[in-house]
């Protein structure tokens, strides 16, 4: 069955950005309220694909109005974490300021989507505040790509309150802006943002056996632009991964990615 967007959303174990975005011939329906809502997203994706973000800001309204697609928000939210400027991560905290518990919760995925040490104590604060809450799992995920290589602080989510997973959050936060002289730094693994170490590390994790993380995948195709859909065709492909990470770092369009800088499809993104 062929897969759209609109019925399928973004699976980073399948298609990720490279599933049909055309509509499902069938969905949404004409009435459905969401329908302009997939077009206005389909038609920001498609110029942002291009290197033009100036309608990336319509994402977080287009969140907000939203009613029956699960799939529209998350679309949405990836979108805005992936190609937002400093000026959408303003909107968002603002957002986070007025809404439920729940989408406080949601909010987290396009801040930590865009990578900065400086967004960590907001993460942190909102975990601890909300723990409870629905998905609310989603963001020691996200702090642990941001913060580390070993999952230690993922684990320690699970294992201890969430005031002491807070403090050694921020420990680890603090120990990393007196390295790095800043906290205005994007960040991937306790290190400062680069593409080659990004294809370096899913590398090491499938050379050690094991199954990618598909948020690696995730930043790897965001940034680049790079098709990984053959990454998970009828499951998980090792070997095909790695060629085509190998295939990116034998290239000569690895050397335009400069470290600590963000990229959407390729093109330069404000920090």
């Amino acid at each position: 069955m062929e897969k759209h967007i609109s019925r399928n959303g973004i699976d980073w174990e399948s298609k990720g950005y490279f599933i049909d975005t055309r509509l499902s011939p069938d969905f949404p329906a004409p009435a459905d309220p969401d329908a302009n809502l997939w077009r206005l997203w389909l038609e920001v994706f498609e110029q942002a694909k291009h290197g033009k973000f100036t309608q990336i800001p319509k994402l977080l309204p287009a969140y907000r109005q939203g009613k029956r697609s699960w799939l529209l928000g998350e679309a949405c939210l990836y979108l805005l974490g992936d190609a937002g400027s400093p000026d959408c991560v303003h909107a968002v905290v603002q957002e986070m300021k007025v809404c439920s518990s729940y989408t406080k919760i949601q909010l987290c995925i396009p801040l930590a989507g865009w990578g900065s040490l400086s967004i960590v104590p907001l993460l942190a604060s909102t975990f601890e505040a909300h723990a409870q809450v629905e998905d609310a799992e989603l963001i020691p995920e996200q702090l642990s790509l941001l913060l580390e290589h070993n999952g230690a602080l993922e684990e320690a989510a699970r294992m201890e309150p969430a005031s002491r997973y807070r403090e050694r959050v921020m420990a680890r936060y603090s120990e990393l802006k007196q390295r790095f002289g800043t906290d205005e730094v994007s960040i991937l693994g306790g290190e400062p943002f680069s593409v080659e170490s990004l294809a370096r590390r899913m590398l090491r994790q499938i050379s050690a056996g094991k199954r990618l993380d598909s948020e690696l995948r995730h930043k790897f195709e965001a940034t680049t632009g790079i098709d990984c859909s053959d990454f998970y065709k009828n499951g998980f492909q090792p070997l095909t991964t790695a060629a085509i990470i190998e295939e990116f770092l034998a290239s000569p369009q690895r050397a335009k990615y400069q470290d600590g800088v963000r990229y959407f499809f390729g093109h330069r993104l404000s920090r």
